[in-house]
C-alpha cells in the first residue's frame, strides 16, 4: 500500500518525485510517472504541478518525443543545480551581512556627541529590517543545504556570530541609555520618547 499523501508539504512531494528519478535513473513518459507517483502516495492531479516546479528549478529535464514527453534527471545534474542554488543564497547572505556591517559603522559614528534621535530610530528600524531579511534567506538556504551537513554547520556558526554582533549593538544602546540617565539626567519617560524602550534586552 503506497504511503498516504495527506499532510505532505510541497517540498516533501517534490522530494518523493525526485527520489523516483535518482533511484531509478531512467527516462519516464508522463503515464509512467503517474504510476510511479501513485506508488509513493502522490495523487495524479498533483503530479503536473510538481513536475513544473522541478523543471523551473532545472532539477528535471524534459524532451518532446513525437506527441508525448519524456522526463529524466541525472544525479550529477541535480547536484550541480543544488550547488548553484547554494552559491546564490550564500552570496545573498554575504551581501546582507555586509549591509549590517555598514549600518553598524553608521551607528557607531552616531554615538560620538549627541545623537540625532530620529536618525537613530531609523537606523534601528533598518537593522531590524535586515535581521528579518537575513532570517528569510537563512531559512531558504537551510532548505537547499539539507544534504550538506558541513556547510550547514558553518552557516549555524555564522548565525551564532551574527547574534553575538546584534547583542553587542544592544549592549551599546543599554550603555548609552545608562549614560543619558546618570550623566545627562534624563528620565525613563524621556528615553522612551527617544525610541529607547525600558525593557530592551539581548536576543
Amino acid at each position: 500500500m503506497p504511503p498516504k499523501n495527506k499532510g505532505l508539504s510541497a517540498n516533501q512531494k517534490r522530494d518523493r518525485i525526485m527520489k523516483i528519478f535518482t533511484e531509478r535513473k531512467e527516462v519516464f513518459s508522463y503515464p509512467q510517472l503517474e504510476k510511479e507517483a501513485d506508488k509513493v502516495g502522490i495523487r495524479r492531479d498533483n503530479l503536473k504541478e510538481i513536475l513544473e516546479s522541478l523543471l523551473s528549478d532545472n532539477l528535471v529535464e524534459t524532451e518532446n518525443l513525437g506527441t508525448s514527453k519524456c522526463y529524466w534527471s541525472l544525479p550529477s545534474q541535480a547536484l550541480i543545480r543544488l550547488q548553484q542554488k547554494c552559491a546564490e543564497y550564500t552570496e545573498k547572505i554575504d551581501q546582507e551581512r555586509q549591509k549590517e556591517i555598514e549600518i553598524e559603522a553608521q551607528f557607531e559614528s552616531m554615538k560620538e556627541g549627541r545623537e540625532n534621535c530620529q536618525q537613530r530610530t531609523d537606523l534601528e528600524n533598518e537593522i531590524n529590517q535586515y535581521r528579518q531579511q537575513y532570517q528569510v534567506l537563512l531559512k531558504n538556504f537551510e532548505l537547499k543545504q539539507k544534504n550538506d551537513p558541513e556547510r550547514l554547520q558553518k552557516l549555524k556558526k555564522d548565525t551564532i556570530n551574527l547574534r553575538y554582533d546584534a547583542n553587542s549593538w544592544t549592549d551599546d544602546i543599554i550603555q548609552l541609555s545608562f549614560y543619558l540617565k546618570s550623566q545627562a539626567g534624563m528620565s525613563s519617560e524621556q528615553l522612551d520618547q527617544l525610541g529607547i524602550p525600558a525593557d530592551i534586552d539581548n536576543i
